[in-house]
């Protein structure tokens, strides 16, 4: 008898155990899907002011987008008013410049009519050659003043050494390669033009000479 009511109490005891974690099992079960569906929801409230953010975004470069175009068109109609500002007055002075030539060819009408072009044509003022030589003369005579004076020589003569000295002093120093570089430019300046007065003056004094002798 008393292993019987032990069995029994054995078998209620596990059915008791039994329900308690079948019923533990579905309470946790049921509050499982309430976590989720309560984080799917804060996720896509999470989620939801991002569409505003496009959307303002969107609107920005919109906005922007106009102000272009409408700078785009100012710029537009500011070029065409300049240009046809300047085709009118291009065609003002279309309009000027045949007024002065239908004027000119009535006033070569008039004078033909009446024989004063012709005679235009044919009278030539007679030239002073003594007038001439003279001015030729001054011409040379400046020319000559001004390119084959000792002075002149002289200082293009002293400028020319004191850059070769120091050109020479540069490289031996070692000094900065722009430095050297400058004063060659000015030296091969000086020389050039040294030179060309030095080949202006010995053409005038040919010239002369052949004057002197014919």
């Amino acid at each position: 008898m008393m292993i019987a009511l032990k069995a029994i109490q054995a078998s209620f005891t596990y059915s008791s155990n039994h329900v308690f974690f079948q019923t533990r099992r579905i309470t946790t079960y049921t509050k499982n899907p309430i976590l989720c569906l309560s984080k799917s929801n804060d996720s896509e409230s999470d989620s939801d002011p991002e569409p505003e953010g496009d959307t303002r975004k969107q609107d920005l470069l919109a906005q922007i987008a106009m102000l272009q175009a409408q700078k785009i068109m100012e710029n537009i109609e500011s070029q065409m008013q300049a240009f046809k500002e300047s085709q009118e007055l291009n065609m003002q002075e279309i309009e000027m410049n045949e007024d002065q030539l239908a004027e000119f060819e009535d006033q070569m009408e008039k004078e033909r009519n009446e024989g004063l072009f012709f005679k235009n044509l044919t009278e030539k003022k007679p030239i002073d050659t003594a007038k001439a030589m003279e001015e030729a003369e001054k011409v040379k005579e400046v020319t000559k003043e001004k390119v084959g004076s000792k002075a002149r020589r002289n200082l293009y003569l002293a400028l020319i050494t004191v850059l070769a000295v120091g050109i020479a002093d540069s490289l031996v120093t070692g000094s900065d390669w722009r430095k050297v570089a400058v004063l060659g430019a000015i030296l091969v300046a000086l020389f050039s033009q040294f030179i060309y007065e030095q080949t202006v003056l010995s053409e005038e004094e040919k010239t002369e000479k052949n004057d002197e002798n014919k």
